[in-house]
C-alpha cells in the first residue's frame, strides 16, 4: 500500500515538473545580482548623503531572492534610482476654519510625495514605477517604509515588473 501512495507522489511531482517546463516557470536567478541604490531628490526628515543608505537597507529588509541592495552613485551599470516629489497641498485655497498649527498637532506634519524608481540593467533604462504615500519622513516613518517595500516588490518580484520585461510583456 505505502509503495502505490509514493509511486503515486512520484508521478504527481513528475506530471507537475512537466507542467512547468511546458507552460513556463518564474525565472530564478542563479546567483545574486547586486543592484546600486541611489536617490537624487531629498526626502523629509533625512540629509540628502543619508538618503540612499536608508532605502538600500529598507529594500534588503524585502528579502527579495536574488537580489541584493547597496547604496551608491549613478554611474553603476546596475542600478534602482529613487527620485521623491512633494506634491501640492491642496488645502492652501480652501477656507480655513481651524489654525493650520493645531490641525498639525492634531493630525501630525505629513508631506504628500510622489515616488518614482527606474531600473537600469546594463547600464541600460529598463522601467519605472510611480508611488505615493502621506509621510511624516524619517528613518522610523511606517508610511515610508511600506512605500519603499512595495515598489520594491512590484519591480523585482516575481510577476513583478522586471519578470513582465523579460517575458516580454508590458508591465
Amino acid at each position: 500500500m505505502d509503495a502505490i501512495i509514493d509511486g503515486g507522489m512520484i508521478r504527481l511531482g513528475l506530471v507537475g515538473m512537466a507542467f512547468l517546463l511546458a507552460f513556463g516557470a518564474p525565472a530564478v536567478r542563479a546567483q545574486t545580482v547586486l543592484l546600486t541604490v541611489t536617490a537624487g531628490d531629498p526626502l523629509p526628515g533625512f540629509r540628502q548623503d543619508a538618503v540612499a543608505p536608508y532605502l538600500a537597507a529598507r529594500m534588503q529588509a524585502t528579502y527579495l531572492a536574488g537580489w541584493d541592495f547597496a547604496a551608491g552613485d549613478v554611474t553603476a551599470p546596475d542600478r534602482l534610482e529613487w527620485r521623491f516629489h512633494p506634491d501640492p497641498y491642496a488645502a492652501g485655497t480652501v477656507r480655513r476654519y481651524f489654525p493650520q498649527a493645531q490641525v498639525q498637532r492634531l493630525f501630525g506634519d505629513r508631506h504628500l510625495v510622489s515616488a518614482e524608481l527606474r531600473l537600469y540593467r546594463g547600464g541600460q533604462y529598463q522601467t519605472m514605477l510611480f508611488g505615493q504615500a502621506a509621510i511624516q519622513g524619517g528613518a522610523s516613518d511606517p508610511d515610508l517604509v511600506e512605500l519603499v517595500k512595495k515598489l520594491t516588490q512590484q519591480m523585482l518580484a516575481p510577476g513583478g515588473a522586471l519578470d513582465a520585461i523579460e517575458q516580454g510583456a508590458r508591465p
